[in-house]
C-alpha cells in the first residue's frame, strides 16, 4: 500500500493507511479469488480549529 498523493502531512497520510488497513471489505468473489486486484481509494480529510 502506498499514498499516491500527499496532502503534506505524515501523520494524517499514515492515518489514511491505517483506516483503510482496519476497514471492513466485503469477502472476494470465489470467481476472483486468487487474482491480483488494484484498487485506488481516496481519503479525505476535514480538520477543525476546535
Amino acid at each position: 500500500m502506498r499514498v499516491v498523493t500527499s496532502g503534506g502531512s505524515d501523520l494524517l497520510d499514515n492515518a489514511a493507511m491505517d483506516a483503510v488497513r482496519r476497514a471492513p471489505y466485503p469477502a472476494t468473489p470465489t470467481q476472483l479469488q486468487g487474482q491480483s486486484m488494484t484498487f485506488d481509494i481516496w481519503v479525505r480529510f476535514h480538520l477543525n480549529d476546535s
